[in-house]
């Protein structure tokens, strides 16, 4: 091996390190709730590797998690409050360059994805960004925005989330993304629910569950798991076991303030 392909070698890896400690970083501000800061972490590991879809996914999850704060949405936001909603994104200056932000990397990060799968169908990283990202520009649409738009992404993130379990039934990301399909759809109205493919509470949970319990996974990807099972907890209120689970997340992460709060409470709501 000459001197020139070693160094090159070498420079790459230590791009890729740094790279994936950028997205790291991202992704330990994102579960602190410090939205600003892990946005700026994302947009540096995207300097150092613009090409990959992780960074754009992982944006559009921090824009979707800021909008529903600002609109004070936790979890998955039942029916009912359309109104209050439309009016604190009308009143928030923030707001239109958050959703421009967020269809930009919807749209970039999606061609990526599917670039990838042109040279690699069976991808299994890349099958799965491609849905996440589908999936959060619905529930951009159907949560925050009040749009019943995007079905048609929307039904092939179903298929390629089916694609990744049938291949890999632990793949923890696709069990949480799943178990969030089945929980929001449930949520909604009958016609809603027929025209996404029906969703169930119960099978949700038992998806969200198995992902949490995953012993030999990545490390944020479990994270994602327990902070999902957590917003389901709550909102079946299942208080006692949520605040059990929020004591254990609170160790690792001090500083979530919706841990704090729950953490906090001196009675637990009935």
């Amino acid at each position: 091996m000459n001197l020139v392909v070693a160094l090159l070698i070498t420079f790459t890896f230590a791009n890729q390190t740094t790279y994936e400690e950028k997205i790291k970083g991202a992704k330990e501000c994102f579960y602190e709730d410090r939205y600003a800061e892990a946005e700026r972490l994302v947009m540096e590991a995207r300097t150092i590797d613009p090409t990959d879809p992780e960074s754009y996914e992982l944006r559009t999850t921090i824009i979707l998690f800021r909008l529903k704060h600002i609109t004070g949405i936790e979890g998955a936001r039942e029916e009912g409050n359309v109104k209050e909603t439309k009016k604190t994104l009308t009143a928030c200056a923030l707001c239109p360059g958050l959703v421009k932000q967020f269809e930009n990397d919807a749209a970039e990060g999606t061609r990526l994805a599917r670039q990838v799968l042109v040279n690699r169908p069976d991808d299994e990283r890349a099958t799965f960004l491609l849905a996440k990202i589908a999936l959060n520009k619905l529930w951009l649409n159907l949560q925050i925005l009040d749009k019943l738009e995007g079905w048609r992404e929307y039904k092939e993130a179903r298929k390629f989330l089916a694609k990744v379990l049938a291949r890999n039934p632990n793949h923890v990301r696709a069990l949480t993304a799943s178990g969030w399909i089945n929980y929001i759809v449930a949520q909604r109205n009958l016609l809603v629910r027929a025209v996404l493919g029906g969703g169930s509470k119960k099978t949700a949970l038992k998806q969200v569950r198995q992902a949490a319990s995953c012993g030999r996974c990545a490390f944020f990807d479990r994270i994602e798991a327990r902070f999902s099972l957590l917003d389901m907890l709550k909102q079946e209120k299942s208080f006692a076991e949520a605040v059990v689970l929020a004591k254990e997340l609170s160790v690792r992460f001090p500083e979530n303030a919706s841990l704090i709060d729950l953490i906090g409470q001196k009675t637990v709501p009935p």
